[in-house]
């Protein structure tokens, strides 16, 4: 399930990072590395394309998670200390908003 969620994240992950100051020009990058435009959108909508390639679901309600669970996993995804590593201040409303962006 962590694998699964972590696939499914990242254009909800990338679209919530981009606010802090330490990722400015970072998605702009990284989109080129993707072979999309250089900029936050062209980033987003290839890691979009890149989840559609590989066979994954098209977010979390593809792949079963019920609405019902997203407030649960966010609990469940405070209480991991990774959030702390996140370049932007993540509270567990910012964590059950990436769970709805996710869904």
């Amino acid at each position: 399930p962590n694998a699964l969620a972590n696939a499914l994240g990242p254009p909800g992950v990338v679209r919530s990072s981009a606010q802090a100051p330490a990722t400015a020009g970072r998605y702009a990058e990284a989109a080129k590395c993707l072979g999309a435009p250089a900029s936050l959108e062209g980033c987003i909508e290839a890691l979009v394309t890149l989840r559609a390639d590989i066979g994954l679901p098209a977010g979390l309600a593809a792949a079963g998670v019920s609405e019902s669970d997203q407030e649960r996993l966010a609990d469940e995804a405070f209480l991991d200390a990774c959030h702390q590593l996140n370049p932007r201040p993540c509270t567990r409303g910012d964590l059950a908003a990436l769970y709805r962006a996710s869904w």
